[in-house]
């Protein structure tokens, strides 16, 4: 198994995690904003205070990120966009991290929710595993495919 790593997401990351993206993300940011990934992972770094490279081995494997609305919302927006074969054998170290980094989130914010297309069964495999309450499938985003709303609370 490869040395796990996470530090502030930097540009490059998203230069260098991009044409390596999952086929199941490339199709999801498609369908909801009409986005390469490399234009998507550049959009979602600008719209979060901190954002996060997840490196397997010094490579970056994934990014996540938490974008809020306004400062009085009790709402906020997390995101994971990951490359092929990620997480690989590193399900189960991803899982406890992330339910950690959620646990802190959630101390800021009431609700964390985003959509996940419907279609993307390892995001909303993950998603469940980390407690995720979904609404039923409805078209969302400039392709009107179907989506599920999810959402995290304390």
């Amino acid at each position: 198994m490869g040395k796990i790593s996470i530090h502030l997401a930097r540009e490059w990351d998203a230069e260098d995690m991009a044409p390596r993206m999952r086929e199941a993300d490339v199709e999801e940011v498609k369908a909801a904003c009409g986005m390469s990934p490399l234009q998507a992972l550049r959009y979602s770094l600008a719209a979060c205070d901190k954002s996060f490279t997840v490196e397997i081995d010094h490579c970056p494997m994934a990014i996540f990120g938490l974008s809020v609305g306004s400062l009085l919302s009790e709402t906020a927006y997390p995101w994971m966009l990951g490359a092929r074969g990620f997480p690989g054998h590193h399900g189960k170290t991803l899982l406890r991290h992330s339910r950690a980094i959620i646990a802190i989130w959630l101390e800021d914010f009431e609700k964390l929710e985003n959509y996940v297309m419907a279609s993307n069964h390892a995001s909303v495999k993950y998603l469940a595993a980390l407690g995720a309450a979904f609404a039923a499938p409805a078209p969302y985003g400039v392709a009107s495919e179907l989506f599920l709303r999810f959402e995290l609370r304390r």
